[in-house]
């Protein structure tokens, strides 16, 4: 029993040492969470707005158009659990915070990251946020996420070719894609794809997001939630029901909190095709003129608030 035990962990010791190795190269190579982390733990202090949320948000705000001190914490797919985990993690060292900026899309009521195509993503806030909330030990870990083909790609990609994996500029803002997708045709597959019956999750988002406003609250912050525009392939194909619960329960945030506000830009006709990336993202330019729309209301919001003082 004991040569058979041998043998075994003779063929078994360097398959280990070896994911062990993996392991470590894969953890170095640099990401834009480890990046935003690192910016959020040096520079939390000094940032005035802070931008939260999904791609709608990742691709969609350049803090460079803002003429306040911003920095753009959104990645694609970010759930509101993690804006939230986030904001809990920097709370203190955001001392001068002003604004907290956050899109409630089409689809954020009703899915969070752990149940998305994309659940792999978590590790990266396990390992590189350094948040610890997932349950699964694999979610802590770069080989067991992933497939071998995907990692081996990545460790040649960086190791190898000497290609920079960090997908976004100095502020958070996600570097824009080459060229645009088709955009009519990608905002009628969109809007189907975010479109989901299923209601179990919106309490639970619903409290996640009164979870921030009372953080902001404490701060004497504003919440300003947003629907991020679209092109009109994307929001002539909504389900009517979806959408008008997304809509009233930002209202009835506003109406509830006094710190709070809410506007939609999702029909914005100030948007034409050229502003998309595809159906339902900004490109460049697009996320150049809506940066620069949330800068005059953020600035506008700052005004009224001065009056009323």
């Amino acid at each position: 029993m004991k040569k058979v035990i041998r043998k075994i962990s003779i063929f078994i010791l360097p398959i280990v040492v070896l994911a062990l190795i993996f392991e470590v190269l894969l953890r170095r190579i640099p990401n834009e969470y480890t990046y935003k982390r690192t910016y959020l733990e040096k520079h939390a202090d000094s940032i005035q707005v802070l931008f939260l949320g999904s791609s709608h948000a990742y691709l969609g705000i350049n803090p460079a158009y803002m003429s306040v001190n911003s920095f753009n914490a959104a990645i694609s797919s970010q759930s509101i659990d993690y804006d939230l985990q986030i904001l809990q993690k920097f709370d203190t060292r955001l001392t001068h915070l002003k604004y907290i900026v956050l899109p409630i899309s089409y689809f954020s009521l009703f899915t969070n990251l752990s149940e998305a195509s994309e659940s792999w993503r978590i590790k990266y806030y396990m390992l590189y946020f350094q948040l610890h909330s997932a349950k699964k030990f694999t979610a802590y870990t770069e080989i067991l996420c992933g497939s071998l083909e995907l990692n081996l790609k990545r460790l040649v990609l960086y190791y190898v070719r000497k290609k920079q994996s960090i997908g976004c500029s100095d502020l958070g803002w996600q570097i824009p894609f080459a060229t645009n997708q088709d955009v009519a045709a990608t905002g009628l597959e969109g809007a189907k794809k975010h479109t989901n019956k299923n209601r179990a999750l919106y309490p639970e988002q619903v409290d996640m997001l009164k979870q921030i406003i009372s953080i902001a609250k404490q701060k004497n912050a504003v919440v300003l939630f947003y629907t991020p525009p679209a092109y009109n392939t994307y929001y002539n194909h909504l389900d009517t029901a979806q959408l008008s619960l997304t809509m009233n329960t930002a209202a009835e945030l506003v109406k509830e909190n006094s710190n709070t506000r809410y506007h939609s830009f999702l029909r914005d006709s100030s948007f034409t095709i050229s502003d998309f990336y595809d159906g339902d993202h900004l490109n460049g330019p697009g996320a150049e003129k809506f940066t620069r729309k949330m800068d005059s209301l953020i600035r506008s919001i700052d005004k009224d608030k001065h009056l009323l003082e």
